[in-house]
């Protein structure tokens, strides 16, 4: 119905923001409290058109004002009306047309709802933020409302809100508006009403554990409940595989302290800082102190003022479950004096790595320890002999070699001034006395050779054993031709950490003697071997020297790596019996094995195995003082 208007003074007092509009959608009047809504005077707007002064969003105002015009009235629309030049309201209408003298106007009144429009978005925005948080959550988050009998008394509860996470710890896809005691009776959820009825009939907070017994699995619930308004608000998480492990920890310590309180060892847990939380029985029995004298002291506090110097703390030591560490001291009696302990140290961890405790188990050792101690003063002692003798035997050869040299050379003289002198005795005497001084010599060089092998040995370095016997077989070329050997080098000769020069020696002799001992039917022949082979020690250098020349019986195998031992008489076979002595000694320096196999008439091999590196802790003796 169109409304007649017969000047605008009225709007003044209207108590809302009202505007008149003509049909040109011109402002005609505006009130001031529409001025003062929306921060424009008078003279700004009457007579320009809402477009000018409003943006238009999406062509609404335009369209809405016109379908008023055509006789449609408008009742609390709700719209955002943006200044062009300012600010942006919300704000609820009512348009009505109404007569502007001879054409039709719009009456406008307008409500502003910029606040509680900003107050809805905020709620709205909250509430989405509480969904999201909801709907994330690890833990299980529920609203429950009471509902009560006449008398006063909770009769159950009903879900106002419950996140994903409590549908799936639930096993329900649908809570909201349910019964509680309907979805979790008392049989599957023992104690949750009752607790639930607390809270809202005491205001205070609860928390406490339950057990979720449903049908294929039993779920351990840690809920927290509090008063909100008149309803319960539940948080809750599933703490099943907590309490699991924790009955497994009680489990694994009762079986660890059974296990402690009965073994011989002292077994102690200490904490980060190394200081006893827990020590067995057996500490009584080991160190003479109670396990009260003990817990709360670190070990460290009872070792020997040397080891506290020299070695590391426990908690420095710790190494893991597979690779404890280890650490031998002096701990200090309590009835006086110090006893030797070895202690395995592990530590534990928890999920990130930090350590947070150690254990460790000790044994009296110090027997052992002083059985070591005495067997290495004996090897001290041993060793101090050892070298003793060597010298004495570099020395005494050293020196014998002097009156040797001068009997040799008288009786060259001999010869040659007074040959023609002497009668066929004669001459056979002094051929005898020449002979057995030649040998003489020989011998002592040999035993200078073997001394040398440990006394004036070269450091160990790597060693071409493909390069060395090259050398020697050219050493030995004259030899081959002499009795027309056939020599065959067969298989890898590799790179071994050795002395080039005793590795030079032992193959020498080892071919030297396959030539010498050759069988006087058929021609010498020589087979040279090497090989790599895996032992459990490390990997193994297996050198074979094979002939197929008169043979040994087996029987007589230790005899022939011994010094000055001989199988066959000097007149078939030269030598001094020192060849093999002096290669076993080679071989033993180098932390290898001579042995070989023969047969009488049908060759011999002699075998040697080497190390490929030389272990960690080898030193080669330096060279001994030279003698004058």
């Amino acid at each position: 119905m169109e409304q007649a208007v017969a000047r605008p003074s009225w709007l003044q007092h209207l108590p809302v923001a009202a505007a008149l509009i003509d049909e040109t959608l011109r402002y005609r009047a505006v009130n001031a409290r529409w001025c003062r809504t929306f921060a424009l005077a008078a003279d700004e707007v009457v007579g320009r058109a809402h477009a000018e002064l409003f943006e238009e969003d999406g062509g609404y105002w335009t369209q809405a004002l016109r379908r008023v015009l055509q006789g449609a009235v408008v009742e609390g629309e709700e719209m955002l009306l943006k200044r062009r030049d300012g600010p942006a309201f919300w704000v609820r209408w009512w348009g009505q047309t109404c007569s502007l003298g001879q054409q039709r106007g719009v009456i406008l009144v307008f409500e502003d709802q910029t606040e509680m429009h900003r107050t809805r978005e905020a709620l709205e925005a909250s509430r989405r933020l509480l969904t999201r948080v909801l709907s994330c959550s690890l833990e299980g988050i529920m609203v429950l409302r009471p509902v009560y009998q006449p008398d006063g008394e909770v009769a159950d509860f009903v879900w106002l809100l419950a996140n994903p996470r409590a549908h799936a710890l639930l096993r329900q896809s649908e809570l909201e508006g349910r019964r509680l005691r309907e979805v979790l009776p008392e049989a599957m959820l023992p104690g949750f009403f009752e607790a639930c009825v607390q809270v809202v009939q005491r205001g205070e907070p609860l928390r406490r554990t339950f057990c979720l017994k449903q049908t294929d699995r039993s779920l351990w619930l840690e809920m927290a409940a509090t008063r909100l308004d008149e309803g319960v608000a539940v948080i809750f998480r599933d703490v099943t595989e907590a309490r699991e492990a924790e009955a497994k920890l009680r489990e694994r310590e009762q079986l660890f302290r059974l296990l402690a309180e009965n073994m011989t060892d002292l077994v102690a847990l200490h904490d980060a800082e190394g200081r006893v939380v827990y020590v067995s029985s057996s500490a009584e029995r080991i160190v003479g102190y109670t396990p009260e004298d003990l817990i709360g002291h670190r070990l460290e506090e009872f070792w020997h003022p040397e080891d506290r110097k020299r070695l590391p703390s426990l908690s420095e030591q710790a190494g893991e479950e597979d690779h404890p560490g280890v650490l031998v001291y002096r701990f200090r009696h309590r009835q006086g004096g110090y006893r030797w302990l070895e202690t395995h140290v592990r530590a534990i961890r928890d999920a990130t790595g930090r350590l947070v405790q150690l254990q460790t188990s000790s044994r009296d050792v110090t027997d052992r320890v002083e059985a070591e101690q005495a067997l290495a003063r004996s090897n001290e002692t041993l060793q101090q002999r050892n070298r003793e003798l060597q010298d004495f035997a570099y020395i005494a050869s050293h020196d014998l070699q002097e009156p040797l040299r001068k009997v040799r050379a008288f009786a060259e003289l001999l010869k040659e001034e007074y040959e023609s002198v002497l009668d066929d005795e004669g001459r056979y005497y002094l051929d005898r006395m020449q002979d057995a001084a030649q040998r003489m010599s020989r011998l002592i060089e040999d035993l200078l050779t073997f001394s040398r092998v440990t006394t004036q040995a070269r450091p160990f370095e790597r060693v071409d054993l493909h390069a060395i016997l090259e050398q020697v077989l050219a050493d030995l070329e004259v030899r081959i031709a002499e009795t027309d050997a056939q020599v065959h080098v067969e298989g890898h000769w590799p790179v071994v950490e050795a002395d080039p020069t005793q590795m030079r020696q032992l193959l020498q002799n080892l071919i030297g003697n396959a030539l010498k001992f050759h069988h006087p039917e058929r021609t010498p022949e020589v087979w040279l071997r090497a090989r790599l082979e895996e032992t459990p020690s490390g990997t193994q250098c297996v050198i074979e020297v094979q002939d197929n020349g008169i043979g040994f019986d087996e029987k007589y195998l230790d005899r022939i790596f011994s010094p000055f031992q001989r199988l066959h008489g000097r007149g078939r076979y030269a030598g001094t019996g020192m060849g093999l002595a002096i290669c076993r000694r080679i071989v033993e320096r180098h932390h290898g094995q001579l042995t070989a196999r023969s047969r009488p008439g049908e060759g011999a091999t002699f075998i040697v195995q080497l190390p490929l590196t030389q272990p960690p802790d080898v030193v080669p003796p330096p060279s001994s003082t030279t003698h004058a």
